[in-house]
C-alpha cells in the first residue's frame, strides 16, 4: 500500500513537472512570436550597414571621408 502511494506521489508530481514545462514553452514560443511580429525592419541592419552610414555613402550630399574642414 505505501508503495502504491509514493509511486502515486512520484506520477502526480511529474505530471506537474511535465505540466510547468508545457506551458513555459508555450509561453515562450508566444513571447517569440510576438517579438518577432512586431520588430520594425529597421531594427536589423547588418554590420556593413552601419559601417555605411558611418562612412557617409547613405547621405545625399558629399561623403565623410571628403570633409577636410568644419565649415566646407
Amino acid at each position: 500500500m505505501k508503495e502504491q502511494k509514493y509511486w502515486a506521489t512520484i506520477r502526480e508530481k511529474l505530471f506537474d513537472i511535465v505540466k510547468d514545462i508545457i506551458m513555459i514553452t508555450i509561453y515562450v514560443t508566444l513571447l517569440y512570436l510576438v517579438i518577432l511580429k512586431d520588430k520594425d525592419p529597421m531594427t536589423v541592419v547588418s554590420k556593413t550597414e552601419i559601417q555605411e552610414l558611418f562612412g557617409g555613402i547613405h547621405s545625399r550630399s558629399i561623403h565623410v571621408k571628403d570633409i577636410r574642414t568644419r565649415n566646407g
